[in-house]
């Protein structure tokens, strides 16, 4: 990957580049971490506003579909990069977070694959996949009409947040997850860990 400091190609994001030292990833967690210790996090927004309190896995499902899902999608939920952290957030405490981004084996340039998993329950997660960059525009729509998401009450670009050549919002899905080099995070780290991947691929975003 590119360093977006130096411009090398010796450039591993999750620990440093390897000719300027430059480690981004570890300044943003550094900076989340004194923002909430602060209480200088930002206001929820209006579909997180008012998280239940959940008691297990189940429950939390049950509650995405309910709320974040289009209604032809009974099963599939999509939630923008923000409601996301805000969900990780809200239930740090019974949650883990595991994190991958590539694109190789997902049909994409790049992309952030998160897994939310149940403390009290770790034998199950769910899978949401998005941050998608596509070579041009025409791919991005593409891929996700081959999917079935073809927005019969809302437009697919609104699903899923269509910006040109990148798909924003995160999709529920089921991948084989033992293909994946997953990285256990904190859930407080995953909004500065989405910053830096949209810094890197050049993803305007507000968070």
């Amino acid at each position: 990957m590119i360093c977006p400091k130096c411009g090398s190609n010796n450039y591993d994001w999750v620990t440093q580049c390897g000719r300027c030292g430059s480690a981004l990833l570890q300044q943003a967690v550094d900076e989340t971490h004194k923002s909430i210790a602060e209480g200088q996090t930002k206001p929820p927004t209006s579909r997180t506003a008012a998280l239940p309190k959940l008691s297990e896995f189940n429950d939390l499902r049950r509650y995405l579909e309910q709320h974040f899902s289009p209604q032809e999608w009974k099963h599939n939920f999509f939630l923008t990069p923000r409601e996301l952290c805000e969900v990780a957030e809200n239930y740090a405490s019974e949650i883990t977070i595991d994190w991958y981004s590539e694109g190789q084996r997902l049909t994409a340039e790049s992309c952030v694959l998160v897994c939310i998993g149940w403390k009290s329950n770790p034998g199950k997660r769910i899978v949401l996949v998005g941050l998608w960059v596509f070579p041009n525009s025409q791919e991005a729509y593409r891929v996700w009409i081959d999917k079935g998401v073809y927005g019969k009450t809302v437009p697919v670009d609104q699903i899923l947040d269509i910006q040109g050549r990148y798909v924003l919002n995160f999709a529920s899905g089921s991948y084989a997850l033992n293909v994946f080099d997953l990285q256990s995070i904190d859930p407080y780290e995953l909004r500065q860990y989405m910053l830096v991947y949209c810094d890197i691929n050049g993803i305007v975003i507000d968070l």
